[in-house]
């Protein structure tokens, strides 16, 4: 059965407001390996250490499990929508300090702000576009996030590529104001989460949102069911995540988080650059 217009308009307006907020992917993929051709620059200009080379990098990910254990209550507190352009802020304000970074400690500060934005968005993005897809959709939806990662890894290494004869390194960390920019004003128009505003006893504009995304469809239904998933959700506990239930889901992300270490993606992520000069490869050394 074909779809109405409304429902056609309704699809396009989930799927941009989608793509908006998963520039949080672009800059998360970005920022996490713009540091890999950057580093041997920093290296010189610095003069860092093998040790000192090791905390620059891995600052990032200290400001990104800091984030990340906030982002929930964040969320819940203002909004996804505003925590969406609150990270990007905090994301100009940590590529900044990056690339006016006069030494290892602004360099390091840099790195733990970009990190705490990362630990934002990559909680909050993901479940604001689940909560504006359909559910047959949102596996789909949520995935992209996953994708934008990846192009904002292949985006760093190019944009080092490219800019590697320059020793440019400021500029390789700063073009991710650009995408953090461009989400801040686009986040601007799209609508909150409805699951959000009925959480905050909004119901009008929950209702509206709702009707919004879905192309004009009786809504009421998925909004008793908001409420009543909410409603469970404020009985559980912390020891639920350990109950016989959930416990094979729990296995099966924390399985997945250490076999993805395992492989060695994020040495490849942060180092490949000098894991090639290292195995003979010439470039800028």
């Amino acid at each position: 059965m074909a779809a109405t217009l409304p429902e056609v308009l309704s699809r396009r307006f989930v799927w941009r407001a989608s793509a908006i907020a998963g520039l949080s992917g672009i800059l998360f993929g970005y920022d996490a390996s713009s540091i890999n051709d950057a580093l041997s620059f920093m290296q010189v200009r610095f003069h860092l250490t093998s040790i000192d080379k090791g905390i620059v990098v891995s600052s990032l990910a200290a400001g990104a499990a800091i984030g990340a254990i906030g982002a929930g209550s964040l969320a819940d507190r203002i909004g996804r929508k505003r925590t969406i352009i609150l990270s990007g802020f905090v994301y100009v304000a940590g590529i900044a300090t990056v690339v006016f970074a006069v030494d290892q400690g602004s360099l390091v500060l840099g790195r733990v702000v970009i990190g705490l934005a990362i630990g934002f968005t990559s909680a909050v993005t993901p479940m604001y576009v689940s909560e504006l897809a359909r559910a047959e959709r949102r596996g789909g939806m949520v995935a992209l996030y996953q994708l934008a990662i990846t192009v904002g890894i292949l985006l760093a290494f190019l944009a080092g590529a490219a800019l590697e004869p320059t020793g440019n390194w400021r500029l390789m960390i700063g073009l991710a104001v650009v995408p953090a920019v461009v989400q801040v004003l686009g986040m601007l128009t799209v609508p909150e989460s409805p699951r959000f505003l009925a959480a905050r006893g909004r119901e009008d504009e929950a209702r509206r949102v709702l009707a919004r995304i879905r192309g004009g469809a009786p809504v009421d239904t998925e909004l008793a069911e908001m409420h009543s998933v909410m409603k469970l959700e404020h009985e559980g506990s912390w020891g639920d995540l350990f109950s016989r239930a959930v416990r094979p889901a729990l296995y099966a992300g924390l399985g997945l988080a250490l076999i993805q270490a395992f492989t060695g993606i994020n040495a490849i992520m942060y180092y490949s650059t000098n894991i090639f000069a290292l195995a003979g490869f010439s470039g800028h050394h």
